[in-house]
């Protein structure tokens, strides 16, 4: 069945029964005939562009040969809100016709009514409550109950699964399709139905944080990475303290040439003003008269002499403790570098995940594999990665270990989601 999608507004044959298109009306009696729909199918979109919420969308097909004008009854959940309605013509969403539709009670059955001029094939877009309901912790149930209008010969039921959300629950005999933007499409096809027969439909899914889309591990453009400023500022305190510690010895070494002793070489050892062509006078001896001959004095104790440097910090000292700091420094920017580099593989809360290319990774797709040994997805992982590696554009891959839903990330500018599982296909991965 051709189906409006409200995920992009885009039509997309995972949302279709039958494909039918009239471009042509045919003449038609005056009022509008009710005529019991040929196939239904329903699809609740978790997320759409549209409303933001979940969306239900609700298209029907008329009978081969119906004459039009004609009138569709599409069943709806209780309490709905019509989003939109109309016909649909063709294979862009430009060629749909809205119509003004009205919500209806029919024999108990909730429905949306509308007239078809051009085209056999209707479709309404509804909200309603209680369409996602919180079950326990971060898993939540989505799903509708509708009861059928009229008899129909297939129907279709179908939930539309965001990449950023993975199924934690599927009902039995529940297929799984891939749609445009990563969704996942989980659904069943029952029928024929009978009139009032319940037509219902839900599964339970958990919202995920969705992988890096460019540059992981990697700073952002213009962002100076924190271990980069730490390694800067041990190189400036170092360079500090090495300058600090050269001049206190040249200091040292020019009071000790200028035969200062004691307490004035070590101040003057420690003033940058010192100069060497000042000698300074013992203003002891200076206030002593001198006589002609003066009885030699005993020879005074020597003072200890001032030594090169005070204590533990010496310029090679300094050198050796910043280039130790320097050393450790570089070694934990390049270990926390190798996170998210192409080919490295990270292994946290049950995802397995690589960085495939620097490729940007405007586009995400995801798809439910199948495991080609008795081994565990962890191991298989690699080999999946490598397959994603011969593929111009694939930028990222992530690996859930519980599901095996394989999330890809990829340049649309480069490669498309269609190619990416052809090439799952070839290796094995996908059915």
């Amino acid at each position: 069945m051709l189906v409006r999608s409200a995920v992009a507004r885009l039509r997309t044959p995972l949302l279709k029964m039958v494909v039918v298109m009239l471009a042509v009306a045919v003449v038609a009696p005056a009022a509008a005939v009710a005529t019991p729909l040929d196939n239904l199918d329903l699809t609740l979109i978790l997320e759409s562009q549209g409303s933001g919420g979940p969306l239900l969308l609700v298209a029907g097909q008329l009978p081969e040969g119906t004459q039009l004008p004609a009138e569709i009854v599409l069943p709806v959940p209780e309490d709905s809100t019509i989003q939109w309605a109309g016909e649909i013509i063709g294979t862009t969403i430009e060629e749909d016709i809205p119509v003004e539709a009205s919500l209806e009670s029919r024999d108990g059955v909730s429905v949306v009514v509308f007239t078809l001029e051009q085209s056999r094939v209707g479709q309404v877009e509804v909200t309603f409550p209680g369409s996602v309901s919180p079950v326990e912790g971060d898993v939540l149930s989505g799903g509708f109950a509708v009861s059928a209008a009229d008899d129909i010969e297939a129907v279709r039921l179908a939930i539309a699964v965001p990449p950023s959300a993975q199924a934690a629950e599927l009902p039995e005999n529940t297929l799984t399709a891939q749609g445009p933007q990563g969704f996942t499409y989980y659904y069943q096809e029952i029928g024929p139905v009978s009139s009032g027969d319940p037509l219902e439909y839900s599964m339970q899914y958990r919202q995920i944080a969705m992988a890096p889309a460019s540059g992981a591990g990697q700073p952002a453009s213009g962002e100076v990475p924190p271990l980069l400023i730490i390694l800067i500022g041990v190189a400036i305190a170092g360079g500090a303290l090495v300058i600090f510690a050269t001049q206190s010895r040249a200091r040292a070494a020019r009071a000790e040439d200028a035969g200062l002793e004691g307490a004035e070489a070590v101040a003057i050892a420690h003033d940058d003003d010192f100069d060497d062509d000042v000698v300074v006078e013992d203003p002891v001896e200076a206030s002593v008269p001198q006589e002609t001959d003066p009885e030699p004095a005993p020879d005074p104790e020597p003072a200890p002499s001032v030594p090169a440097s005070s204590g533990w910090l010496t310029p090679q000292r300094i050198l050796i403790t910043v280039a130790v700091i320097l050393l450790g420094v570089v070694l934990a920017v390049i270990l926390g570098s190798q996170q998210g580099q192409v080919g490295v593989t990270d292994i946290s809360d049950g995802w397995v995940s690589q960085r495939i290319s620097t490729a940007s990774a405007d586009s995400a797709s995801e798809f439910h594999i199948h495991i080609l040994c008795d081994c565990p997805p962890e191991v298989e992982a690699a080999k999946i990665f490598d397959a994603l590696r011969q593929v111009p554009g694939v930028a990222y891959a992530a690996l859930d270990t519980s599901t095996l839903h394989l999330r890809v990330q990829y340049d649309p500018a480069a490669v498309d989601e269609a190619t990416i599982a052809a090439l799952l296909h070839r290796a094995g991965y996908l059915p």
